[in-house]
């Protein structure tokens, strides 16, 4: 045996060597791992990708249900036989809202008699008539 093959500096180099292996054993693992861990995700990513080409299909052959469009809403009001410039704010003001607003004067009703809360029976019908109106006119509330 030569010096320089025995002895501490072999030893050393060997212990080195068997940890370099060790190590590269690891990083082989690890790099197995993410591979397959990366053909996982490719794999769903083309599943992802079918389906999303199918339901564009779907939507440009017309399969897919169209969207209805809502009506807007709007305001019914009934207003009482009672003439006056409303002011911005006031019920009675379309500029109060920020949708649409049908009014409806009901002929013959007071301020005291809405305050009473006792029609007259023409007062009774007017408001019917009101309230038929503006359900015709599209009123979502009244």
């Amino acid at each position: 045996m030569s010096p320089s093959s025995t002895g501490p500096a072999t030893s050393v180099r060997s212990q080195e060597h068997r940890e370099l292996l060790s190590v590269h054993k690891q990083l082989l693992a690890t790099m197995d791992t993410q591979t397959e861990r990366h053909s996982q995700l490719l794999n769903s990513h083309r599943e992802l990708m079918k389906a999303h080409k199918d339901v564009l299909k779907n939507r440009q052959a017309g399969g897919e249900k169209k969207k209805t469009a809502r009506k807007h809403p709007a305001l019914g009001v009934i207003r009482l036989d009672y003439n006056y410039p409303p002011a911005a704010g006031d019920t009675d003001s379309p500029a109060s809202f920020g949708y649409d607003v049908f009014f409806r004067v009901i002929p013959g009703m007071t301020f005291e008699m809405a305050q009473a809360g006792k029609f007259t029976e023409a007062v009774e019908r007017n408001f019917a008539e009101g309230i038929k109106y503006l359900e015709m006119k599209g009123a979502s509330a009244i």
